[in-house]
């Protein structure tokens, strides 16, 4: 009968006989005996699944015995399910074992007596394999909080399942006690073992394993615990103790509940796992979490989850790994055998059933799953080597491989755990290596004769590239394989191979190729062999301009492909063009008084020339630096010096040709964008500019001094031609009498601008020459060809100063062009400027002449201008008509004159900034005359404040020494916002002689200014000290009702004079100082608080007539009263200076300092 139902490992109630009972029935002595002859007569079957029958009998026999304990491995492992088995239907393990006779081929009798012996062979020594990844906690409990950072604890052991104590049996009825009463008992654990325990300072991230030992699956659970903790003490001797001495689950519940005092572990959460329920192929997903631990009910819901891999196993044997080799082997091969078709391809991998019981012996003897993807990958390989019937398909292979690669992605750890060289290499054994390699190798060894007979390697195009890659890329992928030494024999071997293999086909090409350029004439066939050439050379630097894909494949077999291909084609390539060079100078000197004949063979050596550059820069790119030595293209230009003088005449002589057609057709007008205009001259004359460049930078020649040279001469030759095409604009002007003055009105028009427009469009190439001309890279050349940097630098000089000199010099022609333009209309703007500055200044409208003037001819110059041009033509109008302004404006006017003109100015402005945003409004003109109208603007009382301020900011000292004075101020608030100012003249020292005696007679006057603001205040003046130059005045003044809000007014100041006493003439004026109000310290108490104020010192100043304020003051004195007094007072100061007559002192601050 077919074994297909469950087994299961309990007995069962039923009457019925068990499934013991039956097979021991069946297998009874007679039977057994009987059964062993039909064994011997199935042998030769068994044996002829993997060997042919050519075999001796040994072998069948060795062979017999080695596949019946594979046999009886899996059928072990499918009669002892470790953990809950399938329950679907054809994978059940009865499903699963008639599933496994069918495919050994294996009769009912023999099954059932395997069963019996593998009954009795229960697995013992049992293994919970634990991976603990992470856990979320989703609910949070009643007062409890998650910490952020967490620091969490998991702790996981084994716990037999809870059982009650029997309850106490009831007395008899005719008994005459009454029954005991019934007490509830408390729920047992048997707590086996200290529990495991991981840490982690990241969250509830673990990512650890452990091996927990099993006595009994049906009983036993797993019970896992999650801790946060909250006290860093508790949670390091919980973790610091050693595994045999943890703490026990009491102690870890004891900590856990001291949660409410805030010390210990807060419990997140508990999950128990009966191991009966446990996959027996292993299974990993989400557990749920609860507080109490408990299976979930209606009124128990999870507060969390916890990933975890779990699987059970027995301990692991040395045997497993071969055992699970042959297994698979053997699979294979009946797979095979099973099929319908006659070709015993294998196409794919295990089908589902023969997979489902690797997978189960796999689990329960702890093989990994990439461990099983490398083994089935080596049983492929191996199957692919040996010379039988059975045939493995790429697809298998690839599939296979992609298995490999696949499970070990998923196996990784997280980034940061591990080093990155323990993260590339597959946890696997030495065995599982070796067995890997031995197979891989062979496999090799039989794919070499693809390699040699079947593969092309050179021109590698889309449709050859893909056929290659169909037919080496199981190879490729076998060696990508991170499971070989660093060097092994068979790779080296094989990249030799392909290297002798792509040498071949590369010099098989090339020498076809190049027979098929030669030419059928028989005399002077150089030229066309060599455009021949060229069209071949295009073809060869497609095949050797690298191409990504192709480069990384064959680089797994460690082949540098364009470099050898390079290397290859080198050869042919280059002895071909040198022949063909020497016979090109020969024919050239032949015909050298033909022109046409020089020119059309010039022009094949200059494509000649310029392909095999071409070429040359591609090949170097396939070599690193140290290696681009072994091209012999490298020294293409040597190939090329008679050639080289050819290109150079007929480089100057085309060039001098089309400058000259270029000037000839100045009359005509080209449109080259939306309104802006150039003659035809300048579009030719830069054509033939860009024209001499891409042609030289095309050559790119690379002597450093015949470069240098020719880039000189092509620099002086440009520079030349522009400023000669300046000149003739310049005539151009004059003979059209642009130049001439005029009597009446002038505008702008199109011919005008297009003769501006043509000087900035030719010059504006002169920016480009040392890119297009490359002269840095050529000075470089230079200063490493002689070893010297100042070589470098004075070429690049040189080169540099051609330059500036020829911009200097169209600078100066552009300049004169737009100034003679400007001061064509500055006539007309002069008479619009007049009602802006005389006539009708007071009216707003007055500017309006003027603007309408400029706007029409502004337009048509932005327009027509080229921009650069158009820049400098607005800003010359700028300025002409802000100088026009200023020389129009009136002097000595009230303050509103210059206001209204002020706004006018700013009307102007904003019409030019219209014009031009980028224009420089504020240039040195605007400014002054900006200064002169903010100036002029200000009322008398503001001019004298802005006056007197910079005499108290002036902290210059004095070029002559005219002593100096000590003092103390101060001041009393006092009623209605009105202060007492305070003034002490304590002493004045080093005063200048004026008299003939050599002294002086100096008294001191103390004035509030300006008195403007101070008009109830009359000046105050010490007593006179006769004949001394160190007087000691100890004199007191006081200012009353003076306005507090003036302290704070800038400019108002104490003005200190000293003057010399005369009897018979006027006082002289030796010196004044200024206090500004602002300065003045306020006194706390009354006057006697005075006396304690510091003094200061302060040197005497003899003023001069000066710019700004005092200016304006004296131009407006006309017309304003304060000003002439304010003048005439300062002007008695300036007037009365006199010299002195005790000799001139420098100035010594810190001398006085001393003394006083």
């Amino acid at each position: 009968m077919a074994f297909s139902r469950r087994y299961s490992l309990k007995e069962s109630s039923d009457q019925k006989p068990t499934l013991l009972t039956r097979l021991h029935r069946r297998l009874s002595l007679p039977r057994k005996y009987a059964t062993k002859k039909k064994r011997k007569i199935s042998e030769a079957s068994i044996n002829s699944l993997d060997q042919p029958f050519s075999d001796s009998d040994f072998q069948r026999s060795h062979q017999l015995s080695e596949n019946e304990k594979v046999y009886c491995k899996l059928l072990n492992s499918l009669i002892h399910p470790l953990g809950a088995s399938d329950t679907i239907f054809g994978l059940r393990p009865g499903d699963l074992t008639d599933y496994l006779r069918t495919t050994f081929s294996i009769t009912q009798e023999d099954h059932e007596l395997f069963i019996k012996d593998e009954l009795k062979k229960k697995p013992t020594n049992l293994l919970l394999n634990v991976m603990i990844s992470e856990a979320t906690i989703d609910v949070p409990r009643k007062n409890f909080r998650i910490k952020v950072p967490l620091d969490s604890l998991c702790a996981v052991r084994l716990v037999n399942a809870t059982k009650t104590k029997a309850s106490p049996k009831t007395s008899p009825v005719s008994s005459p006690k009454s029954s005991p009463k019934m007490r509830r008992q408390k729920a047992e654990q048997d707590f086996r073992g200290q529990p495991q325990i991981v840490k982690s300072t990241s969250g509830l991230k673990w990512n650890e394993k452990f091996e927990l030992e099993v006595t009994n699956i049906l009983t036993e659970e797993l019970h896992v615990n999650v801790y946060q903790q909250t006290s860093s003490s508790n949670l390091e001797v919980f973790a610091k103790q050693p595994l045999e001495k943890s703490l026990n689950f009491k102690s870890i519940f004891s900590l856990s509940r001291q949660n409410d005092s805030g010390k210990g572990l807060e419990n997140l959460g508990a999950a128990i796992i009966p191991l009966k329920e446990i996959l027996h192929i292993g299974e990993e997903k989400w557990y749920d979490l609860n507080i109490s631990g408990r299976r979930l009910t209606k009124s128990l819901k999870t507060i969390g989850k916890i990933f975890m891999k779990l699987s059970i196993s027995v301990k692991q044997d040395t045997d497993n790994i071969e055992n699970y080799l042959k297994a698979t082997h053997l699979l294979f091969n009946r797979a095979v055998k099973m099929q319908t078709s006659a070709a015993n391809r294998i196409n794919n991998l295990l089908s589902q059933h023969s997979q489902r019981i690797l997978d189960i012996y796999a689990t329960s003897h702890q093989i990994s799953k990439l461990s099983q993807a490398i083994i089935q990958l080596t049983v492929l390989l191996d199957l692919t080597d040996k010379k039988t019937s059975v045939t493995v398909t790429d697809i298998a292979l690839k599939k296979a491989i992609e298995s490999v690669q696949m499970t070990w992605v998923t196996m990784k750890p997280p980034v940061g755990q591990i080093t990155e060289e323990v993260a590339n290499k597959m946890p696997l054994t030495d065995t599982e290596i070796s067995m890997f390699r031995k197979a891989a190798t062979e496999y090799i060894k039989s794919m070499m004769w693809n390699v040699r007979n079947d593969c092309v390697f050179f021109p590698l195009e889309d449709n050859s590239f893909k056929d290659l890659k169909c037919k080496l890329g199981v190879l490729a992928s076998v060696l990508k394989l991170d499971l070989w030494e660093e060097k092994f024999f068979i790779k080296e071997e094989l990249s030799r191979l392909i290297l002798r293999k792509i040498k071949t086909d590369t010099s098989k090409w090339a020498e076809i190729n190049l027979k098929l350029i030669e030419s059928k004439i028989e005399k002077d066939n150089v030229v066309p062999e060599s455009e021949n050439l060229c069209e071949l050379l295009n073809k060869v630097i497609g095949h050797c301009t690298p191409v990504g894909t192709i480069t990384c494949f064959l680089k797994t077999f460690g082949i540098d492909y364009y470099s050898h291909v390079s290397l290859t084609i080198d050869s042919h390539i280059s002895k071909k063009a040198k022949q063909l060079m020497l016979e090109m100078d020969k024919y050239q000197k032949k015909y050298y008084r033909i022109s046409a004949n020089i020119t059309t063979s010039s022009k094949v050596s200059l494509r000649l020339y310029i392909t095999l550059r071409k070429l040359c820069n591609i090949m170097k790119g396939n070599f690193s630096q140290r290696e681009q030595f072994l091209l012999v293209i490298a020294n293409y230009q040597t190939w090329f010096l008679e050639s080289l003088i050819h290109w150079l005449m007929t480089f100057k002589v085309e060039c001098q040709s089309r400058m000259s057609r270029a000037l000839e057709m100045d009359k005509d007008i080209v449109l080259v964008t939306y309104m802006l205009k150039f003659s035809n001259s300048s579009v030719d004359v830069l054509s033939c500019f860009a024209s001499i460049a891409q042609e030289w930078r095309e050559i790119d020649y690379n002597n450093a001094d015949v470069a240098m040279m020719a880039i000189t001469k092509i620099t002086d030759l440009i520079c030349d031609s522009v400023k000669f095409y300046a000149e003739k604009i310049h005539t151009i002007l004059r003979n059209n009498r642009y130049y001439d003055e005029q009597v009446h009105h002038f505008d702008v028009n199109d011919q005008l601008c297009i003769t501006l427009n043509n000087i900035q469009h030719v010059s504006s190439y002169l920016d480009c020459l040392k890119h297009d001309l490359e002269w840095e890279k050529t000075a470089a050349a230079m200063s490493e060809l002689h070893d010297s940097e100042e070589i470098g630098e004075k070429c690049l000089n040189t080169l540099n100063r051609l330059i500036d000199n020829c911009k200097e010099e169209i600078a100066m022609k552009s300049e004169l062009l737009v100034q003679e333009v400007v001061g064509r209309m500055s006539r007309d703007i002069r008479r619009k400027m007049d009602l802006l500055t005389r006539k009708d200044w007071k009216k707003s409208s007055s500017s309006d002449p003027l603007k309408q003037y400029l706007q029409r001819n502004m337009a048509t110059l932005q327009q027509c201008l080229h921009e650069s041009v158009y820049s400098l033509m607005v800003q010359e109008l700028w300025q002409t008509s802000i100088k026009i302004m200023e020389q129009q404006m009136m002097v000595g006017q009230l303050p509103d004159y210059y206001q209204i003109l002020y706004r006018h100015l700013r009307t102007l402005r904003i019409f030019f900034l219209s014009h031009r945003e980028q224009l420089n409004v504020h240039c040195d003109v605007s400014r002054h005359i900006e200064e002169r109208l903010t100036l002029n603007s200000e009322t008398t009382q503001e001019l004298m404040l802005q006056y007197l301020s910079k005499l108290c900011q002036d902290l210059k000292t004095p070029e002559e020494d005219y002593g100096q004075v000590a003092l103390k101020a101060g001041y009393i608030s006092e009623t209605h916002g009105y202060v007492t100012i305070y003034v002490k003249v304590i002493n004045a020292k080093d005063l200048p002689g004026l008299d003939t005696t050599g002294f002086s007679d100096p008294y001191v006057v103390i004035t509030l200014q300006p008195r403007m603001l101070f008009q109830n205040l009359r000046s105050q003046k010490t007593k006179i000290i006769t004949r001394t130059l160190n007087p000691v005045f100890n004199s007191s003044f006081q200012f009353h009702n003076v306005l507090s809000e003036l302290l704070k007014k800038q400019g108002a100041a104490v003005q200190i004079l000293v003057y010399d006493y005369d009897k018979l003439k006027r006082d002289d004026f030796v010196g004044e100082a200024v206090i500004p109000l602002s300065s003045i310290p306020q006194l706390n108490g009354n006057a006697l608080a005075f006396e304690r104020t510091p003094g200061i010192i302060l040197p005497l100043k003899r003023p001069s007539m000066t710019e700004g304020p005092l200016k304006v003051l004296q131009e407006r004195s006309q017309k304003d009263s304060d000003a002439k007094e304010f003048l005439n007072e300062r002007q008695n100061l300036f007037n009365n200076q006199r010299k002195r007559t005790d000799g001139n002192k420098n100035y010594n601050a810190l001398k006085f300092l001393l003394e006083y």
